[in-house]
């Protein structure tokens, strides 16, 4: 199932349902962004990535594993909804938890080594 989003000039406070794809039922529902609200996101987004780049690389792996852990703490939940938006089985949810972990645990891992300034001959003398 698709669902397309329009963003409009608009400030309507719409909401796109979520749906349930095996009984096709609604579990909830998201606000519909206005063009502002999305302007405003960015804005958030940039002013935010200053901050994140201000940091080393090492806190912000810190801060990712950390986000990761928590993944595994509440793993119930997050399958349950993974669940539920998605139509997929136990399986198929868990596979998705492992599957971010490990892609946190590679980059936590290795950030800083492959995020580390090196000097490189140039290609011409």
């Amino acid at each position: 199932m698709t669902t397309d989003v329009v963003i409009s000039d608009a400030d309507a406070q719409e909401e796109i349902s979520i749906i349930n794809p095996i009984p096709g039922e609604v579990i909830g529902a998201v606000k519909q962004f206005s063009r502002q609200d999305m302007q405003d996101a960015v804005k958030k987004a940039r002013s935010a990535q200053i901050e994140w780049g201000a940091m080393s690389v090492k806190a912000r792996c810190r801060i990712i594993r950390r986000w990761g852990d928590s993944l595994w703490d509440n793993h119930k939940q997050v399958m349950e909804i993974i669940r539920k938006e998605t139509g997929k089985n136990d399986t198929g949810a868990f596979l998705e938890i492992i599957g971010v972990d490990n892609t946190v645990g590679y980059y936590t891992s290795r950030g800083p080594r492959i995020l580390r300034s090196k000097k490189r001959r140039p290609l011409f003398p």
